[in-house]
């Protein structure tokens, strides 16, 4: 472990921020054996030069950055409270109504995603999500147009359910996802995929997989009354699209940080 100790002439903060920016040359020299690493520890001592203004300019700096980093969190907050009161009032919902239990596949027609190779991958053009997340951006052809529902089919976090609420995306082989919901609306289309469990139909210890066959096993209960769907969906939809402006905001917080950690580093 590197240890390095803040002096009178390095503010904390910004110390932490000039690390942060340093990150992937740090991880390059933690590669190797035990023995290299010791080489390579040392070298990064030496190496690696902190560019340090006077301590006013340095704490302007990780003011700057600690800002960002509240707005960060703050809307991380938001939406993770937003997301619990959603799923409240979907339980709500399933609790107090006459309910009809259906097949999982009678209410959704899931299809996979597709496979895409690393050299596909650009730095800007349609957004590919895989079973992490972004994973960058592609010229193929988008696979959605419209927000759906996810769900990992592959890997240690098979049978994961998320959505994603934006307009075109590719969508790699690693998840499933909704290809046309019948207009029951992203939150309700999410809250009772979730209800499904589909962890439970995920097979193999070595190689986790989740397919549309086993998931089709699953049953799950819905309002015997379409219209209390459909109140359930125009309730949702002003939380859809704050978590949707807090994500969207994030992105480019996050965009303008590191653009910001390269200039001041």
């Amino acid at each position: 472990m590197i240890i390095i100790r803040p002096s009178d002439d390095i503010d904390s903060e910004y110390l932490g921020y000039a690390l942060k920016a340093n990150q992937r040359l740090i991880e390059s020299y933690a590669e190797g054996s035990t023995g290299q690493t010791e080489i390579n520890r040392q070298r990064l001592l030496d190496e690696t030069f902190i560019n340090c203004p006077s301590m006013g300019e340095q704490k302007k700096i990780a003011n700057m950055f600690s800002t960002l980093d509240e707005k960060i969190r703050q809307n991380k907050l938001i939406n993770d409270n937003l997301s619990k009161f959603r799923e409240l009032l979907y339980m709500r919902l399933i609790q107090s109504s006459d309910v009809k239990e259906v097949k999982l596949t009678e209410l959704f027609n899931i299809a996979y995603g597709k496979n895409i190779a690393k050299s596909e991958l650009t730095r800007s053009g349609t957004k590919v999500f895989g079973a992490n997340g972004l994973i960058g951006y592609t010229q193929k052809p988008s696979i959605i147009s419209a927000p759906t529902v996810t769900i990992t089919s592959r890997g240690s976090g098979s049978g994961y359910v998320s959505y994603l609420n934006i307009g075109n995306a590719f969508l790699t082989n690693n998840l499933l996802y909704l290809n046309e919901n019948k207009n029951l609306g992203l939150s309700f289309s999410y809250e009772t995929i979730k209800s499904a469990n589909p962890k439970q139909f995920v097979t193999g210890s070595a190689q986790p997989q989740l397919t549309i066959k086993n998931l089709s096993q699953s049953l799950v209960k819905i309002p015997s009354d379409i219209n209390l769907v459909n109140k359930f969906r125009r309730q949702m939809y002003p939380i859809e699209e704050i978590i949707k402006h807090n994500s969207f905001e994030n992105e480019k917080l996050e965009m303008l940080k590191n653009t910001l950690l390269n200039k001041c580093f």
